[in-house]
C-alpha cells in the first residue's frame, strides 16, 4: 500500500508538472499573438492613413524614429506585463525590422486581394476601367478598376493595383498587362465594358497627337453612331413599356445574346406589371434579392446587374491616382513596384479591412 501511495504522488506530482507548463506555454502563445495583433494594428493604421512606416534615422537613441517605432513604443507603453514578454523574446522577434513591416503590409493586402477575388468569381459580370498617370519619379502607372455586382446586390468597384508601364507604353504591351489581371476572372465570359480613358491614346494607339487632332472627327461621329447598340437600356426603365418592346429585346440580343434568350424575356412585362419593384435599377435589385426571387426571375436578375455593372464614367478608376501622389511621395520615391500596389490596396480598398 505505501508503495502504491508513493507512485500515486509521483503521478499527481508529475501531472500537475506538465499542467503547469502547458498553462505556461499557453501563456506565450496568446502573448505572441497578443504582440502579433499589435503590430498588425499598426500597419493598418499607418497603412490606411497613407503615412511613412519607416525613418531617417531608427536607431535607439534616436528622439524622432520612424512613425512605425514610434508606434509600437506607444502601443506598449501602458501595458508593462506583454512588453515584459516582448523584451524577454527580444532576441528572437523583436517585430521592428524593416522585413516583418514588409511582411505584414503584404500578407494583409493579400488578404484584401482574396477576399475581391473570390466576389469577383461569384459575380455574373464585371467591367474593366483602366487609366494612366504619372508618379514622382515619372513613372507611368496604370491603375486597373473592376466594377461588379456582388451575392448581396450592390455594385462595388474594386482597385486591383497599379501596374508600372514606362518601359513599354505600346497598346500591345497595355493589352498584356490588363490580360494579366482579368484573365483568372474568366473574362472572355465575363466581360461586359471596358472603359480606357487616357489609356486609349498613349503612344502607338492613334500614333501620337497630330493623327489624335485628325482622326477627331473620325472618333465623334463613330462614337455617337454606338449609341443605337444602348438602344436595349430602355428595359431598365418598365415605366415606359406601353407596349412590347421589339427594337430593346432586338438590341439585347445583338449586344448581348450570349447572355440572354429572347424566349424567356418575357419576365420583363412582369416586372412592368408589379407596381411594388419601382423603376430604379438598384431598387429593383435589391427587391429582387429581399424577397429571394433571383431563381424565379433569372434573366430579369441577370439583365438589371448587366446593367449595374456597366459603369456610366471613368472617374472611379480616378480616385487612385490621388492615393498614388500621397502614397509615392518625393522622401518615398526609391518604393518599388510590389511595396507600392499593396499600401495603394490598403488605403483604397480599407472599408474592406
Amino acid at each position: 500500500p505505501k508503495h502504491m501511495e508513493r507512485e500515486e504522488t509521483a503521478i499527481d506530482t508529475l501531472l500537475s508538472e506538465q499542467r503547469h507548463i502547458a498553462i505556461l506555454q499557453y501563456n506565450d502563445v496568446r502573448k505572441n499573438r497578443e504582440v502579433l495583433k499589435r503590430l498588425i494594428d499598426i500597419t493598418v493604421l499607418l497603412s490606411r492613413q497613407e503615412l511613412a512606416f519607416h525613418g531617417h534615422d531608427e536607431s535607439a537613441e534616436s528622439i524622432s524614429q520612424g512613425n512605425y517605432r514610434q508606434l509600437f513604443n506607444y502601443f506598449f507603453h501602458h501595458d508593462d506585463g506583454l512588453r515584459a514578454h516582448w523584451q524577454k523574446n527580444l532576441n528572437v522577434f523583436s517585430g521592428q525590422s524593416k522585413t516583418i513591416q514588409n511582411e505584414l503590409i503584404f500578407c494583409i493586402a493579400e488578404e484584401m486581394s482574396l477576399y475581391t477575388n473570390n466576389e469577383i468569381n461569384d459575380c455574373r459580370f464585371f467591367a474593366c476601367e483602366v487609366d494612366e498617370t504619372t508618379d514622382v519619379s515619372q513613372l507611368s502607372q496604370l491603375s486597373v478598376v473592376l466594377w461588379y455586382m456582388d451575392g448581396n446586390g450592390k455594385t462595388q468597384e474594386r482597385f486591383m493595383g497599379f501596374k508600372d508601364v514606362s518601359v513599354d507604353r505600346m497598346v500591345i504591351s497595355l493589352k498584356q498587362v490588363i490580360d494579366s489581371v482579368i484573365t483568372k476572372y474568366k473574362y472572355k465570359t465575363k466581360l461586359v465594358s471596358q472603359s480606357h480613358d487616357g489609356a486609349s491614346v498613349m503612344a502607338g494607339d492613334l500614333g501620337g497627337l497630330q493623327a489624335l487632332i485628325n482622326n477627331i472627327a473620325m472618333q465623334l461621329s463613330v462614337q455617337f453612331a454606338d449609341m443605337k447598340v444602348l438602344r436595349f437600356l430602355e428595359l431598365a426603365d418598365s415605366s415606359r413599356f406601353q407596349a412590347v418592346p421589339t427594337e430593346a429585346f432586338t438590341s439585347l440580343a445583338n449586344t448581348y445574346g450570349k447572355y440572354f434568350d429572347l424566349d424567356h424575356l418575357n419576365e420583363f412585362i412582369v416586372i412592368s406589371m408589379t407596381a411594388s419593384f419601382g423603376n430604379a435599377v438598384y431598387e429593383i435589385i435589391c427587391i429582387t434579392v429581399e424577397i429571394e426571387l433571383r431563381d424565379m426571375l433569372r434573366k430579369v436578375y441577370c439583365f438589371f446587374c448587366l446593367v449595374a455593372t456597366i459603369p456610366l464614367t471613368t472617374v472611379s478608376v480616378e480616385r487612385s491616382f490621388p492615393c498614388l501622389k500621397r502614397i509615392k511621395t518625393y522622401l518615398r520615391s526609391s518604393m518599388d513596384q510590389g511595396h507600392l500596389r499593396a499600401l495603394a490596396t490598403i488605403s483604397t480598398e480599407k472599408e474592406l479591412l
